[in-house]
């Protein structure tokens, strides 16, 4: 008797993004193994190939994850179709310029010098928007029917809450990093270097790049819990725990970016913070994990670990 689960055949929107993310991870690789070898190379700054190894990584990877999800959907070819072409082409257009004016010797982020710059600078901003307005409208569709455990549907939904922050964060870095480097009308190229910092070490780009990757973050938790034999409750308890934990970690470091500290300058009250949250994000990675472990050391399938005993208390 067959029952509801995720989709295991691979659609045409999740080849879409399959396709589209693996090229974009591939950049990202290349430039990896050729920055050693690439006698006038930087690794950090504007210029430096850490940004391409990062965003071409990073925008692969979420892309490959937001196909993936999709297994969860209840289908709706022609509406994911069109979200993951959208998403897909956003990305590899922003990876291109970026790419573009790397080996043009400028900087690719608020870049405004030249009306080619701007032009470039522009087309990229848009692409980013149009991402952001298909992922939210796949984290507004995750609130609907979705399939799989109890605790993926979850991690999805609230996986995709965080995304959503990070979009947001997204589009404060740009409006901070365009008021910055135009002063009183004038574009200041020397000012692109600092455009994601705000005073004099507050990093915008650490909450944005935290909540991007709770798409991957979460519903991994979720996988690690199948096979544990927890009930509905305890699936959701292990998700809402390291959620909560996540999102906290996530907000703490927005917020404290805009004193202009550094996250590694805390107070009393912000180590605490931190530290609690950071506990309650890897607590349930670390018990899954070990009951796993635990489960499949047992030679009997049918016996649980003696960590499920805590939760059913």
């Amino acid at each position: 008797m067959k029952t509801k689960s995720a989709r295991s055949h691979l659609s045409t929107p999740q080849s879409i993004a399959y396709w589209a993310g693996f090229a974009v991870m591939l950049t990202g690789l290349v430039h990896l193994l050729a920055y050693p070898f690439v006698e006038s190379a930087v690794w950090s700054g504007p210029l430096g190939y850490r940004k391409l190894v990062v965003f071409g990584l990073s925008a692969g990877f979420t892309l490959v994850t937001m196909g993936w999800l999709l297994k969860f959907y209840p289908p709706k070819p022609r509406l994911h179709k069109a979200m993951m072409s959208a998403m897909s082409a956003a990305l590899v257009l922003e990876i291109i310029i970026i790419n573009t004016q790397h080996f043009r010797g400028l900087p690719s982020h608020f870049n405004v010098g030249t009306p080619l710059d701007t032009l470039l600078w522009s087309t990229m901003g848009l692409s980013i928007l149009c991402f952001a307005i298909v992922s939210t409208t796949q984290a507004i569709l995750a609130f609907g029917k979705l399939v799989g455990s109890p605790a993926m549907k979850l991690a999805i939904r609230t996986s995709m809450v965080l995304f959503f922050f990070s979009q947001l964060s997204g589009q404060l870095i740009v409006i901070h990093g365009m008021n910055h480097v135009l002063q009183d009308g004038a574009f200041l190229i020397e000012n692109v270097a600092s455009s994601t910092t705000y005073g004099e070490a507050g990093n915008l780009k650490l909450p944005h790049a935290i909540s991007l990757h709770s798409i991957q973050a979460l519903p991994l938790l979720a996988l690690m819990i199948i096979g544990l034999g927890l009930n509905k409750r305890q699936q959701e308890l292990l998700i809402w725990v390291s959620s909560i934990g996540f999102a906290g970690v996530t907000f703490f470091s927005q917020v404290h970016a805009y004193t202009g500290r550094s996250i590694f300058d805390l107070d009393t009250f912000g180590t605490l913070i931190m530290i609690v949250s950071l506990i309650g994000f890897l607590t349930p990675f670390i018990y899954a994990t070990t009951a796993q472990i635990l489960r499949l050391a047992q030679p009997s399938t049918n016996k649980r670990p003696s960590l499920h005993q805590p939760l059913s208390a």
